[in-house]
């Protein structure tokens, strides 16, 4: 793949009458990469059975900002086929005619995000560059809220600055290093591409649709990369909406590796990898829990009972705090799910607030 190859922008949708007319106009308005000739890249939306107007809002802005857009052909599709996010994914790859030219790269995008204006062209490059890159994810920004234009603004207008927790700046670190190896594991499903006709769809009734899709390509032996400058933006939910999306991932999430043998290749530093996935976040809320009890004991022991008091104030003190009340909710989130039944398929829940 020497030069830029045809994308195929994939849109599940199910109820995003809220969000849908700013995903399009935000994919009209991002560069996308050049094509020679008249050939033109391919953008999709499938809805999976929304009872929203989540069609209607879509067909409208297709009709006025790809009818004529020089580098896109893009329609508006109803998935008639196995409901759920992969089958919308699977409408949108089997309408391809048997004489149109093949996409090279499939790229996948939900609605309730937005690209940053080289995105596309980034990630295309990344291909070129690398042909042993299969699969690809973007790079992922937190904000407040997000303008219908698709700019990143604060409640009262205005550009704001990223809405990341520490926890996101973590794990961002974890995504950077393991992309220097190829080695990516924990994919951004919200923007990610891979290489056509090499069997990298997703399977049906799967939630965590990316980590199955990252399994597949490190099965094939597929490098797998966050691509920095392929950066989207995405709203830092709160509350109730924030709670249930961290539940069902943890659902997701261990759906996707219960049960399952190692599928990142045989160097050790993918066993490393598999043992470290498959067994840290499980054992972290319990581990932790551990620790502050050894601290409390530890320091009761060497000071008497004021050090034990001293150590649990100061521990629930950073419990109390914004960085430390987020990390406990996030490991009761995780021993909750580990305890509940993995009764979970991919008829994806758009939690919109």
């Amino acid at each position: 793949m020497s030069e830029p190859p045809r994308l195929l922008v994939v849109v599940p949708a199910r109820d995003e009458a809220k969000v849908i007319e700013r995903k399009l106009k935000n994919l009209a308005l991002v560069e996308w990469p050049a094509l020679a000739g008249d050939r033109k890249h391919l953008l999709r939306v499938v809805d999976d059975g929304s009872t929203d107007s989540t069609t209607e809002f879509a067909r409208n802005i297709v009709a006025r900002r790809f009818a004529d857009h020089p580098h896109v052909a893009a329609e508006v599709l109803a998935n008639d086929g196995m409901p759920g996010k992969s089958g919308a994914i699977a409408r949108a790859l089997r309408n391809t005619e048997p004489s149109e030219e093949p996409p090279g790269l499939v790229v996948l995008t939900d609605a309730d995000v937005v690209l940053r204006e080289r995105a596309l062209i980034a990630l295309a490059r990344e291909f070129v560059r690398d042909p042993r890159l299969g699969l690809a994810c973007g790079a992922q920004e937190f904000c407040h809220a997000i303008a219908p234009d698709g700019r990143p603004t604060a409640p009262g207008g205005g550009e704001v600055a990223p809405a990341a927790e520490l926890y996101d700046r973590a794990t961002a670190v974890v995504r950077r290093l393991e992309s220097r190896l190829g080695r990516l594991f924990s994919l951004h499903g919200q923007l990610c591409a891979w290489r056509a006709g090499e069997g990298l769809e997703p399977t049906s009734g799967i939630a965590a649709d990316d980590l199955e899709l990252m399994f597949r390509a490190r099965a094939r032996g597929f490098a797998v990369r966050r691509v920095a400058d392929a950066r989207f933006l995405e709203v830092k939910r709160q509350g109730t909406i924030a709670r249930a999306q961290a539940h069902r991932r943890a659902l997701a999430y261990y759906q996707a590796v219960r049960g399952r043998r190692s599928a990142l290749g045989r160097h050790p530093l993918d066993r490393l990898q598999w043992v470290l996935y498959r067994t840290l976040p499980g054992a972290a809320p319990y581990g932790l829990g551990a620790l502050f009890v050894v601290a409390t004991l530890a320091a009761g022991l060497r000071f008497g009972e004021s050090g034990s008091v001293l150590a649990a104030v100061l521990l629930a003190l950073a419990l109390a705090l914004p960085p430390g009340r987020t990390l406990a909710r996030r490991l009761v989130t995780i021993a909750r799910a580990g305890q509940a039944p993995l009764v979970l398929g991919d008829r994806w829940d758009t939690l919109r607030s």
